[in-house]
């Protein structure tokens, strides 16, 4: 979550690079997944050592969602929470919207720890698989919430991964985006968990071209000053 040196080459040269011997992206997905096995399966250790700002950041998604999507019939609302962790976004934000939220994590440690956290008062499905292997149902979501998770995908299967999702909005739904940024242009590449920081026109490029439209941006306030700027996006 904290920066690092700025990458100025383009993109495509970068994902060539990294790419060029790892067809699957097995390699790449790998380094990330061997990381978050290292960190504690808590609030604190998803969020980098940075626990204490969790109430910050639901009440700010809250009110995000809010502004684009209005209230809903709790009841027979569904949300995907895609890299859910231990279900901290879950149980915070996107619980007192929808009474089933979906919960997808890859690691079986933090989606054990979520399903107990959220126990009987969550009628949704853990689904132990990645992102950019997940195919969700046609047509099952109100919501669909992407949070600090896109920045582990590569360009190409993250727009494979917004072209099915868009697939499982219900009519009036939304995919929602939270995210490091870099305010200028540029990128940076994080090699202990390959994952990517992209700029605000990366985003929205990639949104552009799986043929989605951004209805409404955001960004995050009251984050400590050392950390990368974080933005909201939502799209259908």
């Amino acid at each position: 979550m904290i920066p690092a040196p700025l990458c100025v080459y383009s993109l495509d040269a970068m994902w060539v690079t990294e790419l060029k011997d790892d067809l699957t992206c097995s390699r790449w997905y790998g380094v990330a997944a061997e990381y978050w096995k290292k960190q504690t399966p808590d609030d604190d250790g998803v969020l980098g050592g940075y626990g204490y700002i969790s109430g910050t950041d639901i009440l700010s998604s809250e009110e995000f969602l809010f502004s684009v999507l209005g209230k809903m019939p709790r009841a027979s609302s569904v949300a995907l929470d895609c890299g859910a962790g231990v279900g901290r976004v879950t149980e915070g934000c996107l619980l007192p919207l929808c009474a089933t939220v979906d919960v997808l994590e890859p690691d079986q440690t933090y989606i054990k720890v979520a399903e107990e956290r959220l126990a009987d008062r969550n009628k949704g499905q853990y689904i132990q698989q990645g992102l950019q292997e997940y195919v969700p149902a046609k047509g099952r979501y109100n919501i669909i919430w992407m949070q600090w998770v896109a920045l582990y995908l590569t360009d190409n299967d993250m727009i494979t991964c917004l072209r099915n999702h868009q697939a499982a909005l219900k009519e009036g739904g939304a995919i929602f985006f939270k995210e490091n940024v870099v305010t200028t242009s540029g990128f940076v590449v994080d090699k202990e968990d390959n994952s990517i920081t992209r700029c605000d026109r990366n985003y929205k490029d990639l949104f552009r071209r799986a043929g989605l439209t951004l209805i409404a941006e955001k960004r995050q306030e009251d984050f400590p000053e050392e950390l990368f700027d974080v933005k909201m996006y939502a799209v259908r």
